[in-house]
Parts: C-alpha cells; structure tokens; sequence
C-alpha cells in the first residue's frame, strides 16, 4: 500500500499536464464570459480592503497609508491560506465525477486545487501592488525575500487537501467545521490589527501558526524587514506536519475513496 502512495505522489511529477490543465481550466469555467476574469476577486477584495483600512486607521489613530499595506498584506496572504484550506476540505466530493470514471490519483487532484488558487493569487497581487503604489508605499529590495513564502505556501496547500480531502469526503461535516474555524481565526489573527496592539495577550500572536505564515510575506513587503526565524521555523513545522499527515491520509484512503464519496 505505502509503494502505491508512493506512486501517486510520483504521478503530480508524470501527470503534470493533468492537473496543469484542469486547473487553468477551472479558472476559465468560472470566470466564462467576464470581460476581466478573477481581477473580479481582486476588486471586491479591494473595496473592502480600503474601507476597513479607513476604518480601523481611525479607530486605532494610525496613519491611513501605514495601515493600508498592514491590512493589504495581511488579507491577501490570509485570502491564499484559507481558499486552499477551504477548497482543500471539499474537492474530493466536487470531483466526483472524475474520481468515479477515471482512475486519478487524489495527489493530482491536490495539486488542481494548489494552482488554481496560486493563478488567483498572482492576479491579486497585480491589484493590490498596484493600490499600494497608488496610495505611496514604498518598497525595499527587502520585498523580494516574500516571493520566497509563496511556494512554501503552495505546498503547504497541496499537503493540505492531501490530508484533509480524502477526510473530509468521509466525514462530510468536518468541511463545515474547518470552514467555520478560519472565520474564527481570523480574527484571533493580526490581520486588521497589529499584533503590538495586545502585547499582554502574545499568546494569541506567537502560538498562532497563521500569524507566522502571514508574517512571511507582510514582514518583507511592507516593514521592509526579513521574516524572523521563528516565523521560519512555525512555518517548517507546519510543513513537516502537514507532510505527515498527507502522507497517513494518503496511504488510509487508498482504495477506498471511491466508496467514501
């Protein structure tokens, strides 16, 4: 059984058009008949993204400009974490059809859903790089080190919905729990407040896994400072986690997903 695991995680590398091309098919089919495509997340994500910098800028008595790339940065980041994790507890019973009529391995599937929400994201970025500019933030050569994060994130993604899909496929009101749980963290994470706000509470900061993998990107893009090392090694901790378990989830479902879904 392991040997079988071990050649569906090779098929992500051999079946790469595969997953390439449903992916960007994905995109397409939502997005049919749009004059500008996902740029549409980007705008909604936007609107919302200014009021609330205008919001809470007055509220905390920060600059508007400082508080927008806080917030700008932070909700784009946490945006990619929960798609992936949103999207990573239901594909398995979305693609039904295909896991009943063609014989697909479940990390290949992953792998759709990890670069769906990367094309995504690219397309967020142009956006809200672009606000940013707009409203005069300047950027040091610093920011390059958060283009570092994103594969790092991609992969955690795709570990992800290795782990929970097969899971969430058997026990349906687990997507549902997940679902309501990011909601909840949220707002237990700095995103539309700053972490030195509540210095009494760290614990909410520092044993939040999100926060450090939000800090990856918004440490270098916006306070022009590299990522900490602690930052770095949640972030590793995460990554060898969310390898265990995709890798005992993988190998639990083997032969079996056809009849969970």
């Amino acid at each position: 059984m392991m040997t079988v695991a071990l050649q569906d995680l090779e098929a992500v590398f051999s079946r790469w058009r595969v997953w390439t091309l449903l992916a960007w098919q994905d995109v397409y089919l939502r997005y049919k008949r749009s004059l500008i495509g996902p740029f549409w997340i980007s705008i909604s994500q936007s609107i919302t993204i200014l009021a609330a910098a205008f919001l809470y800028s007055q509220i905390f008595n920060l600059p508007f400009k400082e508080f927008l790339g806080y917030i700008t940065a932070g909700v784009l980041v946490w945006n990619f974490i929960a798609f992936l994790l949103g999207e990573a507890s239901t594909y398995i019973v979305e693609a039904e059809g295909l896991v009943k009529s063609l014989p697909i391995p479940i990390p290949v599937l992953a792998a759709r859903i990890a670069l769906r929400n990367l094309i995504v994201l690219m397309h967020n970025i142009v956006v809200f790089g672009a606000i940013l500019i707009f409203f005069g933030t300047t950027f040091t050569w610093t920011a390059l080190l958060a283009v570092l994060a994103i594969p790092v994130l991609t992969v955690m993604g795709f570990l992800a919905a290795i782990a929970l899909g097969p899971v969430c496929a058997l026990y349906r009101d687990l997507a549902l729990i997940i679902q309501n749980g990011l909601a909840f963290m949220f707002f237990l994470t700095p995103i539309i407040w700053k972490a030195d706000q509540l210095p009494e509470r760290a614990i909410f900061v520092l044993g939040n896994p999100f926060y450090h993998l939000v800090e990856l990107v918004r440490s270098p893009l916006i306070d022009g400072t590299p990522a900490s090392g602690l930052n770095w090694a949640v972030a590793a901790g995460c990554l060898c986690l969310l390898a265990a378990l995709a890798w005992v989830s993988l190998v639990s479902s083997r032969g079996k997903l056809y009849f969970w879904i």
